[in-house]
């Protein structure tokens, strides 16, 4: 028995390795000695090796190399007919296509947009090409990933702009953008369907779109503010510091407590909201689109011509071929949206039902387009009630098909109807059906006025020029005023401008949030007014107290803990004194805290967690300050308190009395914080151990002898 299970385990070792093994072979070193040829062949390796990530760059290339000789392949199989080989070549070159696409997405056009960032902002700096490329030089790695991990914010920041863009304008507006909440949008679907060039035309469009808004509301400032302003650039960033106090910490609070403290504030959102859809109200207005941008209310519904989108419009004969081209490079991003607004929901909900006829469609289909070469436009609308509509493809549908002005249009399927170029021309509507899997996104129509492209342009102009002016008044009004707050009790120092922008930040913050209160407050009367404001300085006055001890005093004795049991034994030597920076220690004490308070309430129920639960639900205007103090405050800084104070009272008070030298003594007390730390821990362990072992044997126990239970009343006898 031992000797057949040995050799099973023997056999299982053998499978794993062999299998890690295969998946080396085949996933890393095929690609990456087939990409170290090509390169070689074409002679680029100098280039290759210039960049510094010469292993990633080979392997990327060997697996473009193999991605196209799969193509190649499944064109020769499929002209030999080898059905089984042109399957299983078909499906590697998906698995290699998606994989180089994910590669695209999400690493290199974030990386591409964070380097973008960075030279467009090098004048803000005061930095050079040169600086970029040094600090590039000396430490590859780390320069990508900021670069990418920038370029990711902005991509994230950008698309949720364009979601809150989507709750304000009108459904179809922003039909050339992906809309990221749409339950149908499926990311790794569409990379298998869609052919490469239509990804490499979207990531172009993409950079440009990126690009052009990094140079608007980046560049162009930074250029303006140093003609006009002389003196207020470049931004005073300290990437090193000789100082005794390490900047790090500061950066790290800033970025993990202030910033997100003062993004997730509801109200910033609803004013950003607010802004755009007036913004977006005064411009409808001027230019006369609020049709167009806003949507139509129930008594503007008359009167204009109603426009679906991506249509063509009955156009001039020699309009038609520019028309053509233009829908024809929209692609078929529009392609359900027409299905839907040309014919009805219906339609694309039929065609969407019957995927088997749909796909005997497209079939006949492309036997139609390969015979006759045609190039389908998309139908033209037809408006009034005699006209008969175009046919709208033939999948789901046997008979008659309803058209656009609800007339019913015989849709043949040979060659030699009439509706054999319509039924083409929805040969895109088709795919975008099938490909979706639902239900078209929504879209609701707008009244076009007269001058139309006239508006559109004098829009753009517009919408760039306050993006202009955003952009220059962000990058000016938080330094400006935190600098001037700083300047108060720094004096003439130059401090890190991500302080005083986060300091300025603040400020703007306060007062736009005062002036938001007044303006809801003055209709109620200075009676009102005085009642409210006693009451919110009561409650200001209690916020401070709580303030000052969990985030002053608490955080500090968790800081200086911190420097005593782990940096200060790891760091300084026996034979040197550690120094230690309260500003510092305060500002890794918050960092921790709040690690704390998340590891918290992530786990068990305790006394701790029920109080942290209590005083989250209780909020800021119901604040019991007697509860805070006696329940969270109190036991936590006298807890903190103890674990400094017990140590170095037994280092400094008791050791000596036993008549033990210097080095000793400082042994012990440079010792006695993590040996605390380690025998609190063995401890704690210890006694989870016991209880857990506890529960188990009374269960075990249970479980062997215990044979029923059953309720007894009982009562205490009296004495």
């Amino acid at each position: 028995m031992n000797i057949f299970c040995m050799f099973l385990f023997q056999e299982h070792v053998f499978w794993v390795v062999s299998l890690n093994t295969l998946f080396i072979l085949v996933f890393a070193f095929c690609p990456y000695h087939i990409g170290h040829f090509t390169i070689m062949g074409i002679k680029v390796n100098e280039l290759v090796q210039a960049s510094q990530f010469e292993g990633l760059v080979t392997t990327l290339t060997g697996y473009t190399v193999i991605a196209l000789s799969l193509v190649v392949l499944h064109t020769l199989a499929a002209l030999v007919k080898f059905n089984k080989s042109k399957r299983i070549i078909g499906l590697c070159y998906l698995v290699v296509k998606v994989a180089l696409l994910v590669v695209v997405e999400i690493g290199i056009f974030p990386l591409i947009c964070g380097w973008w960032l960075d030279i467009c902002s090098l004048a803000m700096f005061d930095a050079t090409l040169k600086d970029r490329e040094k600090s590039f030089s000396n430490a590859p790695g780390t320069s990508m990933f900021i670069h990418w991990l920038v370029g990711m914010v902005y991509v994230f920041y950008f698309a949720s702009f364009i979601l809150l863009l989507r709750e304000v304008l009108r459904p179809g507006v922003l039909w050339f953008l992906r809309n990221l909440n749409d339950p149908e949008f499926n990311p790794i679907q569409e990379m298998i369907h869609l052919p490469v060039l239509r990804h490499m035309r979207r990531f172009l469009a993409s950079m440009v779109i990126f690009g052009t808004t990094v140079l608007l509301m980046l560049w162009l400032p930074v250029q303006l503010i140093k003609k006009m302003i002389p003196g207020f650039l470049p931004y005073h960033i300290m990437l090193s510091s000789d100082a005794p106090v390490s900047e790090l910490s500061l950066e790290l609070l800033l970025l993990q407590v202030v910033l997100p403290a003062l993004l997730e504030q509801g109200h910033t959102r609803t004013w950003l909201k607010g802004l755009v859809r007036g913004w977006t109200v005064g411009v409808a207005w001027l230019l006369d689109l609020k049709s167009y941008l806003l949507g139509d209310s129930p008594e503007d519904t008359d009167g204009a011509e109603r426009v679906a989108p991506n249509i063509i419009l009955p156009a001039q004969p020699g309009q038609q071929g520019a028309a053509q081209a233009v829908q024809e490079e929209l692609g078929n991003q529009g392609a359900a949206q027409e299905a839907e607004h040309q014919g009805g929901a219906e339609e694309a909900v039929d065609l969407l039902g019957h995927q088997g006829a749909a796909l005997q469609a497209v079939n006949l289909l492309d036997h139609q387009e390969a015979a006759q070469n045609v190039e389908a436009p998309v139908g033209a609308v037809q408006h009034g009630a005699g006209h008969q509509g175009a046919a709208h493809g033939a999948a789901g549908h046997q008979g008659a098909v309803h058209g656009a002005a609800g007339h019913q249009v015989a849709a043949h399927g040979a060659a030699g109807h009439q509706g054999a170029a319509q039924a083409v021309g929805n040969l895109g509507a088709i795919h975008q059906a099938l490909l979706h899997q639902g239900g078209p996104s929504g879209y609701q129509p707008f009244h076009k006025p007269s001058f139309f492209f006239i508006r559109m342009m004098l829009l753009f102009v517009l919408m760039w020029s306050t993006l202009f002016l955003a952009s220059l008044v962000t990058l000016i009004l938080p330094v400006f005023f935190g600098r001037m707050l700083m300047s108060l009790w720094m004096g003439s120092v130059r401090i890190h401008e991500l302080y005083t922008a986060a300091c300025g930040l603040y400020v703007c913050w306060v007062v736009l949030r005062l002036g938001a209160v007044l303006y809801q407050w003055i209709p109620q009367g200075w009676a009102a007014i005085m009642t409210k404001v006693k009451e919110w300085t009561l409650l200001a006055l209690k916020s401070l107290m709580i303030a000052f001890l969990l985030i002053g005093v608490a955080p500090l004795l968790l800081g200086l803990l911190f420097e005593l049991v782990v940096v200060a034994p790891l760091r300084v030597p026996l034979n040197q004194t550690p120094v230690f920076f309260p500003w510092q220690d305060w500002a890794l004490g918050v960092l921790h805290a709040k690690i704390i308070c998340a590891v918290t309430m992530m786990g068990p129920q305790w006394w701790l967690k029920n109080v942290m639960e209590r005083v989250y639900n209780d909020g800021l205007r119901n604040m019991n300050l007697t509860f805070i103090l006696t329940n969270l405050c109190i036991p936590v800084i006298g807890c903190l308190s103890m674990s400094l104070a017990a140590p170095y009272v037994v280092a400094k008070s008791i050791v000596p009395m036993f008549g033990v030298d210097f080095e000793t003594e400082n042994l012990v007390y440079r010792r006695i914080y993590p040996s605390l730390l380690t025998l609190l821990t063995f401890v704690g362990f210890c006694t989870m151990q016991v209880k857990q072992f506890r529960k188990l044997y009374e269960h075990i126990k249970n479980d062997k002898y215990l044979v029923g239970q059953r309720l007894v009343n009982y009562t205490r006898p009296e004495s």
